[in-house]
């Protein structure tokens, strides 16, 4: 099931995502679902002024999904960090430093380092010319 979190539904219907095949839309902007499910998707509406991720967490495990893999960017990986909802990351890793205007793996405003997140490291291997880092929430 692939499942696109576009809160403000942004993310226009003749974009490739879309072209890829049946997609699960959920937004918290009402009133869009017949317009979804006549270009072949669903939308569904969780929430008010953001996506409830707890919620569409929930939904899914009553469609039957038992694992979920987040594959995004900064804002709503740091937002699912945030809530918990993480028990295990997989960070790929290239050999290259990409500077101070880089943008982070995910947004997670900490003032201290001792607000920092503390992870197990699971795993660490090679693939390809990168490093998969395997890690998982201490707490």
């Amino acid at each position: 099931l692939r499942v696109l979190v576009d809160g403000r539904l942004r993310v226009p219907l003749d974009a490739p995502f879309f072209q890829a095949g049946p997609a699960l839309v959920v937004t918290v902007v009402a009133g869009c679902e017949e317009t979804y499910r006549r270009a072949g998707h669903e939308a569904l509406v969780l929430g008010q002024e953001r996506v409830d991720l707890s919620a569409l967490l929930r939904e899914l495990a009553a469609r039957g999904a038992n694992e979920v893999l987040v594959e995004a960017g900064p804002r709503l990986v740091g937002a699912f960090a945030s809530l918990g909802l993480i028990d295990e990351y997989q960070v790929f890793m290239a050999p290259k430093f990409l500077g101070s205007s880089a943008r982070p793996l995910l947004e997670l405003p900490l003032e201290r380092m001792s607000e920092a997140r503390e992870l197990n490291i699971v795993d660490i291997r090679a693939v390809g010319d990168d490093w998969k880092i395997l890690a998982r929430p201490a707490n």
